[in-house]
């Protein structure tokens, strides 16, 4: 399980002062592909490693205005930021989960642009 969190945007198109968060599966790349095949992406899509999804349940997820928000996991007690919001099909949409930057495929070159 995953969390998500983002400070979303009101009916008026203004930013709210309250973070709201979400938990999230985390969704096998496998299942992923799968069930983004089933959209407007068609049978020959393909998820580039640089990506992670989690969601899929209905009325959970990401919307617009929440791109690179985290996506945050803990373990032994520690959390650590292992997706960004990237894009989705929707907005929380049953079976169709939204998609992150992996972080852990991008560390290596966080690491040597932030030791610069």
């Amino acid at each position: 399980m995953a969390f998500q969190s983002a400070y979303v945007i009101g009916p008026k198109g203004e930013y709210q002062n309250v973070l709201k968060e979400v938990d999230v599966p985390v969704v096998s790349r496998a299942l992923c592909s799968t069930e983004l095949r089933s959209t407007n992406l068609g049978p020959d899509f393909q998820l580039h490693p640089g990506f992670l999804c989690a969601g899929g349940e209905a009325g959970k997820d990401a919307c617009t205005g929440d791109g690179g928000s985290p996506l945050v996991c803990t373990s032994n007690g520690l959390w650590y930021v292992v997706g960004l919001v990237s894009w989705g099909i929707g907005c929380g949409q049953p079976g169709i989960p939204g998609v992150y930057i992996n972080v852990l495929y991008y560390v290596d070159w966080i690491n040597n642009i932030t030791k610069r």
